[in-house]
């Protein structure tokens, strides 16, 4: 998939077509500033603050794309 293929299954305001983007990030700062800037960009995100949650997440948000961080505990990101 290139940038125009992910810029065209964008649909503002979220939804059932929408990009799904999980943001597994265990600083809490973080993980809200990319929220806030992927939702205003029109995806539908889901947070979570380490991969235990992340792992729970993925089969109920089937996320397009997991934004990952590798450094964490108890579960990294590898």
């Amino acid at each position: 998939m290139d940038k125009s293929d992910f810029s065209q299954a964008r649909v503002a305001g979220g939804g059932e077509d929408s990009t799904r983007i999980l943001v597994v990030e265990d600083d809490a700062d973080i993980q809200h500033v990319l929220c806030v800037y992927l939702k205003h960009s029109g995806f539908e995100v889901r947070g979570a603050s380490d991969g235990e949650e992340a792992m729970a997440a993925i089969p109920e948000f089937c996320p397009h794309l997991i934004l990952l961080d590798l450094m964490m505990r108890p579960v990294d990101g590898w």
